[in-house]
């Protein structure tokens, strides 16, 4: 078969070489090409038993190529074999004119095309020896074009038909998914709200409905109550008629629903957790002993009420005091009723300074006391109000001792650069200062 030449016309070089390795293990001479005007010098200069070609090619196609070596009296005669993805019948009658003997569709098995290639040849040998009987070319073209779009149009129908059970599958399996997404939805012990860009709510499972119907809100349909921004996590506090309140984790993300992008909101019952935490926190902010806050506390609270004073256009003060006998009590009577000493006078605070201060016990017998000083409450007043606690308790002789606290005060505005650290060294400094005065006045008597 190695004087059987074969033409492959094929713009792309790895698909030639593919071909003409192909070809070549089969025992068949093989010229490559890959453009039509390179075709035409070859099939002119070599005469080639068939043509392979591509449909499409950098210069031309494979229907004007075909046309231009069937015009020739020369080529007229030799078979070509147009491989093309096309199969409708716009497509398929210019190539039947245009004297394409077979049609291969793409991409084509190596079994298809050595046995068209060998069915070309072996006609072409009938045509030699047995002429008078042998179809003339035209008609034979036209039968083998046929059988090809045959084969072509049932391989698209096997196609066609993989395809659509595979969307029949996925289908189904989208139906699944959709019925387990709402499954999902409805059965979820958090409340969950759909909703527009205008928060508009576009579905809202059980949970949501019991949860929000408490205070009687409408969702379907209506503005959400809570219009979290996707990607957010917020916690929220709704309360039923009787005024108890629960706390709510809500988060939200982007989503698809009906066809539009909305956003999709959970909200899950976190009121024991957030009890836990507050109570929790509570404890790190807490003095076990005195029941105030601790030095941690006062230090964070101190720094959330700077900002506050700021929008208030206030001043602050802190006061700094210290019990002067506490060391004699616990000398004299034990520390057991020096920790007594220790809660009265944080009672004594209490009642005297208003619950917006921050009062705490920053360690052993120092307290320490910050507020917002305005034309109602200033610092004076509120040592006036704590000296009349004092001598009330000293006066009901209830104990063995007198109560005596030394006592600094420094007043600041927050809008000044002197960081809260040497305020409280300040009054401290006055609060000992104040310690000293009263020792020497005690040791001049």
């Amino acid at each position: 078969m190695g004087d059987k030449l074969v033409l492959v016309v094929e713009n792309s070089i790895p698909q030639g070489n593919r071909l003409r390795n192909t070809l070549e293990r089969e025992g068949y001479a093989v010229e490559l090409a890959s453009t039509g005007k390179a075709a035409l010098v070859l099939t002119e200069s070599m005469r080639p038993e068939v043509i392979v070609c591509d449909e499409t090619l950098p210069d031309t196609d494979g229907c004007s190529l075909c046309n231009s070596i069937h015009s020739n009296p020369a080529t007229k005669a030799i078979p070509i074999m147009l491989m093309t993805g096309l199969s409708d019948r716009e497509d398929i009658i210019p190539m039947i004119r245009a004297g394409v003997s077979v049609l291969l569709p793409k991409p084509c098995d190596e079994l298809t095309l050595l046995s068209q290639i060998s069915r070309l040849v072996q006609n072409d040998n009938a045509r030699g020896r047995d002429a008078e009987n042998f179809l003339d070319v035209p008609c034979s073209q036209l039968i083998q074009l046929l059988k090809t779009t045959y084969t072509c149009a049932a391989g698209k129908n096997q196609e066609l038909q993989a395809t659509e059970r595979k969307l029949k599958e996925a289908t189904a399996e989208l139906l699944t998914l959709q019925r387990n997404y709402m499954q999902l939805l409805e059965t979820n012990v958090d409340a969950i709200l759909i909703y527009d860009a205008q928060g508009i709510v576009h579905y809202a499972n059980a949970a949501a409905i019991k949860a929000f119907s408490v205070q009687g809100i409408p969702l379907i349909h209506e503005k959400t109550p809570f219009d979290l921004a996707p990607d957010s996590v917020n916690e929220i506090e709704i309360s039923d008629a009787e005024g108890q309140v629960t706390v709510l984790d809500g988060r939200a993300v982007d989503t698809e629903w009906n066809g539009e992008v909305m956003t999709l909101a959970s909200f899950r019952n976190v009121t024991e957790a957030s009890r836990l935490r507050k109570e929790l926190e509570q404890m790190s902010l807490t003095d076990d002993l005195s029941g105030l806050y601790n030095r941690r506390g006062f230090s964070i609270l101190a720094e959330r009420m700077i900002p506050q004073a700021k929008r208030l256009n206030c001043h602050l003060f802190v006061m700094f005091a210290d019990i002067d006998s506490l060391k004699s009590v616990n000398d004299t009577y034990g520390h057991r009723e020096g920790d007594k000493l220790i809660c009265m006078t944080a009672t004594l605070f209490r009642q005297s300074f208003r619950e917006t201060d921050i009062i705490a016990r920053m360690g052993g017998d120092e307290f320490a006391i910050m507020g917002i000083v305005n034309d109602s409450c200033i610092p004076s007043k509120l040592i006036d109000r704590l000296e009349q606690s004092i001598a009330t308790f000293n006066a009901s002789r209830q104990y063995n001792y007198r109560l005596s606290l030394s006592l600094g005060v420094e007043k600041f505005d927050p809008c000044s650069s002197e960081p809260l650290e040497f305020i409280l060294k300040k009054a401290d400094m006055f609060m000992y200062a104040n310690k000293q005065t009263k020792k020497q006045a005690r040791q001049s008597e």
